[in-house]
């Protein structure tokens, strides 16, 4: 027998084992543990898929198959159901709470029928929170806001994951108003010079919203000292606690992760960036100094060092018509963004290395109408413009107040396809919710249509390297 033909089998018989554990819904969980770090109180845990001993113990492993096998939204409505009978049959307090992970947009798909009464009871039972970071924002942000939506109408919490591990979370930050932060500490040990930005915009993030911080990541009591230090007043972490079974008795915590501090991404009124900040005010501009200002304000994202969130609007009926310098300066952005994206008549899948192109129709308000968004952790702008009677002339509007730059953020990111889902712009979304996606109870979507597709310093000395480096 080959080596080939030995990987075949090997792979063919994974692929059956995995078929057989979903099909008879085996997904096993393990929870870690989430404690207020002054009490050391248990008030929370964090749900964690595994499959049995050997290749597909890895939740990467069965995420793997489940995207060959066309079934990773099933797999993850099984994994989740699966944490919540857990913690059901565990009877634990009802102030305790239970983060989950969950695949983007699988919220907004139907529920399989067989989990649907485990799933209901869950919902009017347990204080959950739904975890994202920033892979939904690049891979599909209409879904992840969707999902954002869909979580706040059952009642759970939204909690950012992975910040300081993956930079680009400080781009979603304020556009899905998160009850819960998530830092990890383990950042603060490196010698990257992102560092202090971050943790700075983390913190000031949580005291404009009123977010609550909770660090990960926590393996010794000097971390908790700088946790605490931080302002968290919630910790995980191996020292704290690893991840295994449910106890058998919880006691009641005196302290609860706070609930729905912020509204959700709710959806903008508007048909596009310009209807949203029209109300601003508007000048008449010339086009040529129109693009004189994107490219200041495109150098000084690109001098800032951040990730930014890049969306813009050519306005043209052409790509072809588009600028050289506009093109230059959207490949230089989209080389350090977490998301670039480029809409527009007749645009390419992808325009520039690294930009995703949505194409526009005919009719659409986006056609004739230009735009440019950035946000960063330092930096909220947008600017939108339309054509007007005369030579070269249009009317403009410029805002940086972060809020209105979110709620445009908001709407241009509900109309962007998923990828591998054709490069067409997603209908205008309604902000009355009658182009919801579907509810709970909605059939699931057959498996076969979805894509197929891980010696110590101590506090003080910490703090101060970290204060006193520049971001």
């Amino acid at each position: 027998m080959t080596a080939s033909g030995t990987t075949e089998e090997l792979d063919t018989a994974e692929a059956a084992a995995f078929a057989a554990l979903l099909d008879a819904r085996s997904v096993q969980v393990v929870y870690q543990p989430l404690v207020e770090l002054t009490t050391r109180e248990q008030v929370g845990v964090e749900a964690l898929a595994r499959g049995p001993v050997g290749p597909l113990e890895s939740p990467a492993a069965l995420f793997a198959h489940a995207a060959r096998a066309g079934r990773v939204t099933e797999l993850d409505w099984a994994c989740r159901a699966a944490a919540f009978q857990g913690f059901l049959e565990a009877d634990a307090p009802p102030s305790m709470s239970l983060f989950i992970n969950v695949e983007m947009a699988s919220l907004t798909r139907g529920c399989p029928a067989d989990l649907l009464a485990v799933v209901s009871h869950a919902e009017s039972q347990l204080r959950v929170f739904v975890e994202f970071d920033d892979a939904g924002l690049a891979s599909d942000p209409a879904g992840l806001l969707d999902s954002v939506d869909r979580a706040r109408e059952m009642g759970w919490g939204i909690s950012v994951d992975d910040v300081g591990s993956s930079l680009g979370c400080l781009a979603v930050l304020p556009l899905v108003h998160a009850d819960v932060v998530k830092l990890d500490i383990r950042m603060l040990d490196g010698e990257s010079d992102a560092a202090p930005g971050v943790v700075a915009t983390v913190l000031r993030h949580v005291e404009d919203a009123g977010a609550t911080l909770v660090v990960k990541g926590i393996e010794s009591e000097e971390d908790v000292r700088l946790a605490l230090a931080l302002g968290a007043r919630f910790g995980q972490g191996h020292h704290l606690g690893r991840p295994g079974p449910l106890a058998e008795h919880y006691p009641v915590p005196r302290d609860v992760v706070p609930l729905g501090s912020g509204p959700g991404a709710e959806v903008p009124a508007g048909r596009s960036p310009f209807d949203l900040v029209a109300p601003r005010g508007q000048r008449l501009v010339h086009r040529d100094l129109v693009r004189r200002l994107a490219h200041v304000f495109a150098a000084r994202a690109l001098s800032s060092g951040a990730r930014p969130l890049v969306l813009v609007g050519h306005g043209t009926t052409s790509w072809e018509e588009v600028d050289g310098a506009e093109v230059e300066d959207l490949g230089l952005l989209a080389a350090m963004s977490v998301l670039t994206v480029a809409f527009g008549v007749g645009v390419p899948p992808a325009p520039v290395p690294g930009v995703r192109g949505v194409r526009v129709t005919p009719g659409d308000p986006l056609v004739g109408e230009s735009f440019l968004l950035i946000m960063t952790e330092h930096m909220a702008l947008s600017m939108a413009a339309r054509r007007v009677a005369g030579p070269g002339m249009m009317e403009v509007v410029i805002t940086q107040d972060a809020e209105a730059v979110a709620e445009v953020a908001q709407h241009l990111l509900r109309r962007i396809p998923p990828l591998g889902h054709g490069d067409e712009a997603l209908p205008v979304p309604r902000a009355d919710g009658e182009d919801r996606v579907a509810a709970l109870d909605d059939e699931l979507p057959d498996p076969g249509a979805e894509p197929a597709a891980e010696h110590e310093p101590s506090t003080s000395h910490r703090l101060s390297r970290l204060l006193g480096r520049r971001g």
